[in-house]
This record gives C-alpha cells, structure tokens and sequence, in this order.
C-alpha cells in the first residue's frame, strides 16, 4: 500500500525562504555583498524527530552556503553560516506553522508542538545578544564559516559532530577495503 506523502506545500514553504534566498545571493553575489564584503546566512546541522523539512533546509542552507564561500572568496567576500540555539523570539510562538502529519507520526509531531509550545517565551538566548555577536563576526578580518550561538547550539553541533566521527571510525575499515587488488 502506498503512503500518502507529506503536502509538498510544506516543505516548499521550509524550502522557498531558505534556499530561495540564499540561492539569489550565489548567483549575483550581490552588489551589497560585494561593498560589505560580507554575506550572513542561517543553516544548521543537525536533524531532530518530527522536523525532516525543516532540516532538510538548513542542511541545504549549510552546503550552499559553504560552497558560496569559496566562490565568492575572490572578490573579498567572507561568508558566515549563523546556527542560532533557541532564542526568545516568536519562532517557536505564533510564527510557527505545523502541517498536519500522517496519522501514523502524529504522536511524534504532538510532541514536538508541546517542546515547541514550551519553550515559547522562556528560550534562554537573548536575541540582542545573538545580533551583537554577528555584528562582531562580521566585523572581523577572517569571520568564522560557521557561528554557533548560545550554548545549546553549540553543546547540540558539538555531540552531533562528534557521533559522526564515531561512526565514520567504525567505517573506516568498509571505505578501505573497496579498491582494486
């Protein structure tokens, strides 16, 4: 039996804002770009249960915004990759839009709501904090790539980095054992 897939307008609506933006910013390397000769982007890391369109945004996000770095490195450009933890905005509040999951994951998704509904109002990052530091990574001669903020962006990469390498090194031996002989 076949499963219905997730409305696409969903994951259009993750995707358009993100990539359709940042995706204008490598194809012109925008005038703005050049004279500041900086560009700030969002991306992320990290994927969490109930949330795969909004991650696979940011993962897009990450790779294009890693890749434009290098492209636009020649005309003076740094390209900083901003990965924000929670911060007391209205993201997890009324800006929020969930789309209605296949009955099969919605208990996963009623959690992530009340996660979500939860933490609305008591996020522990401070948002004039969060501009600051980019305004200071910006203002910088070699920016960062990437710039976590808050300590559980950082914590949050830190263990995601860190499982991947574990299980790249239990790997190792497969990668090794597939040339000629």
């Amino acid at each position: 039996m076949r499963r219905p897939a997730a409305p696409r307008a969903d994951g259009n609506q993750c995707l358009g804002p993100d990539l359709g933006h940042q995706n204008g910013a490598s194809t012109h390397a925008g005038p703005a770009q050049r004279a500041y000769r900086a560009a700030v982007l969002g991306g992320g890391v990290r994927a969490r249960l109930g949330g795969t369109p909004y991650a696979l945004s940011k993962f897009a996000v990450e790779g294009l915004s890693e890749g434009l770095s290098y492209e636009v490195a020649p005309f003076g450009i740094k390209v900083t990759i901003v990965e924000p933890g929670p911060f007391r905005t209205d993201f997890a509040g009324r800006s929020i839009r969930w789309a209605e999951p296949m009955p099969e994951y919605a208990p996963i998704f009623a959690e992530e709501r009340e996660r979500f509904q939860a933490q609305d109002g008591a996020q522990p990052g401070d948002p004039a904090r969060a501009a600051a530091a980019i305004l200071r990574a910006v203002a910088m001669d070699e920016p960062p790539l990437r710039l976590p903020l808050g300590p559980e962006a950082f914590a949050g990469i830190r263990a995601t980095l860190t499982q991947r390498l574990a299980d790249l090194d239990e790997l190792e031996p497969w990668a090794a054992d597939t040339g000629f002989r």
